[in-house]
Parts: C-alpha cells; sequence; structure tokens
C-alpha cells in the first residue's frame, strides 16, 4: 500500500547542528516524527486491520520517513511479522550517519528483520537481524536514462498494446493496471475496464 493524498508524510530524521546553525528541538521533531507515523499507521490498520493475519502475513515498509510506523503497528498486532526496507544508506560513519541512526533505532530494532541494498549500510547493532538484496535495476539501463518531453508524452498517448486476456503478471496482480510499453519506457496504466470482469 502506498499511502498518498492527504496522508502526511513524516520528515526524514533531523541532521545534527552544523556550526554557525541553530540547533534542531529533538523532542519537538520525534513528537512530530511520532504523529505523523502514528497517523498513517491508523490509516493502514483501518484499511487493512480487518483481513490482515498477523500470522501469515507480512508488512514491509520503506525508508526512514515510515519507519515509526511500527510502534502502532505491533500495538495493534503484536505478532506481526514487520521487516523494514533501506533503499538509501553511506558506507561510512559519520555525525551524521551517528545522529540519523540514533533516531531511527528506537524504531527499527521494533522491525522482525531488515533488508538493505548494500551490507555497509548496516549498523553494527542491527547485523545479525539484516540481509542484503542489491537493487535488480541496473541505474545504466536503457529504462532509466533521462527521456525527452516528447518520449514521454508519445508513451502515455498510445493505446496499450495489451488486452483484457492479457497473461501479463501485472494484470494477474492488479487487473485493473497494466504495462504499457514504449521502446524500453514501461510504466503502469489503468484500466478501469478490466474491473468489471
Amino acid at each position: 500500500m502506498v499511502l498518498e493524498g492527504g496522508s502526511p508524510v513524516a520528515p526524514p530524521p533531523p541532521p545534527p547542528a552544523s556550526p554557525g546553525c541553530e540547533p534542531i528541538n529533538a523532542r519537538a521533531f520525534r513528537y512530530l516524527y511520532e504523529t505523523v507515523c502514528a497517523d498513517n499507521a491508523r490509516e493502514f490498520l483501518t484499511r487493512f486491520a480487518p483481513d490482515l493475519d498477523a500470522h501469515r502475513d507480512l508488512v514491509i515498509v520503506h525508508d526512514p520517513q515510515p519507519a515509526g510506523m511500527i510502534t502502532a503497528l505491533k500495538a495493534a498486532h503484536p505478532s506481526l511479522k514487520t521487516i523494514w526496507r533501506a533503499h538509501i544508506g553511506l558506507d561510512s560513519e559519520t555525525p551524521t550517519t551517528r545522529a540519523a541512526w540514533g533516531f531511527l533505532r528506537p524504531y527499527v530494532e521494533q522491525y522482525s528483520a531488515a533488508v538493505f541494498s548494500a551490507a555497509e549500510y548496516i549498523p553494527s547493532w542491527l547485523r545479525a537481524r539484516a540481509f542484503v538484496v542489491h537493487p535488480g535495476v541496473s541505474p545504466l539501463a536503457p529504462k532509466n536514462r533521462e527521456m525527452v518531453r516528447a518520449s514521454s508524452q508519445h508513451a502515455w498517448s498510445q493505446p496499450c498494446a495489451h488486452r483484457s486476456e492479457c497473461t501479463h503478471a501485472c494484470v494477474r496482480a492488479a487487473p485493473s493496471r497494466v504495462e504499457r510499453t514504449l521502446g524500453s519506457l514501461t510504466c503502469l496504466v489503468a484500466r478501469p475496464e478490466l474491473t468489471a470482469a
């Protein structure tokens, strides 16, 4: 689930104060972070709690901003299996990374496991429950190259090549969406006519 629309987004952890800058009020920042994460967790639970099986389902939370949702998720479902996915990191320890991990640690420690893009990003206190999954998409692949505006507009204006009887995994997984491909550009588009079937 992606929380969007009116959902507030929790701010990232604050950096340590730079020389000459006013220090961040850590208590006020943590309160803001926890309030936003609790609101998002409530929205998640409102949508999914009736169907959530804490013994069979797995919840994956991506990035630092929503990591604090874990407190409310575990309060509602103590046996829920959870994974925190960190898509970012730094391969060396700095005052900034120490401050960020110091802020995130009380939340990240509550997850069943954590997944990182590189072993160097894993803090020592989390190594026993952390796994590395390298990015599956090459940043140098053609579909990740910058596109000129005319190409992207052309891709969106083309009719979808897939039919309602399409066997692509995207249709089986989410029948209201199918892939639209132009060369190496692939995007998912809504197909309302498929939801009626």
